[in-house]
């Protein structure tokens, strides 16, 4: 199935086009520092500081158990070792393993603790287009298995969410309601 899902999209989407465009959107993601300059943007106003530490903590904890555990227990190989047939738009990723994808978890890790504890739409939704974009160019770049992509966005969701529920429970101890 991930296999034919990448097929389909290098015969039906791929366009010189979104061939200069996806390399770029992919760098952004790199080690997460797009993510980390969001956590930065949100700390300089006083209303969204713990937001800002809440992604920086929800992208380190994604990071971890990604990065360092799963990579490490899955060794999944990439599309482009499996299926030499792919010529990359980039270079090869300096880590070996695929799953799950480090892009997607530190994108959505940073989507998932902004949508919950930001209130502004005009923050939320770019936020959220750009975690999107960023996990999909990695599957467009042939770098990622749809797979990959989905197990990222899961373990991202999630590390949000225990963060969110960890700051919770340390502002409910000291007589707060929820993160801001």
């Amino acid at each position: 199935m991930d296999i034919r899902i990448i097929e389909f999209i290098s015969e039906n989407m791929q366009s010189p086009l979104l061939d200069q465009i996806m390399p770029a959107i992919s760098r952004l993601g790199n080690g997460g520092l797009i993510w980390l300059a969001v956590a930065a943007l949100l700390m300089t106003r006083r209303k969204h500081r713990t937001a800002g530490l809440m992604v920086i903590c929800a992208v380190a904890l994604g990071a971890v158990l990604g990065e360092v555990i799963l990579k490490n227990i899955f060794q999944r190989a990439r599309p482009f070792v499996d299926a030499p047939h792919f010529e990359l738009l980039i270079e090869r990723p300096l880590t070996r393993y695929s799953f799950p994808s480090g892009h997607a978890t530190s994108s959505f890790a940073a989507a998932g603790t902004v949508l919950r504890t930001v209130d502004s739409a005009l923050i939320k939704g770019p936020v959220l287009l750009l975690a999107c974009a960023v996990a999909f160019s990695r599957v467009y770049l042939l770098v990622h298995y749809p797979s990959d992509i989905l197990g990222g966005i899961v373990l991202g969701l999630l590390s949000a969410y225990v963060v969110y529920r960890l700051f919770s429970r340390g502002r409910n101890t000291a007589g707060s309601q929820t993160p801001e």
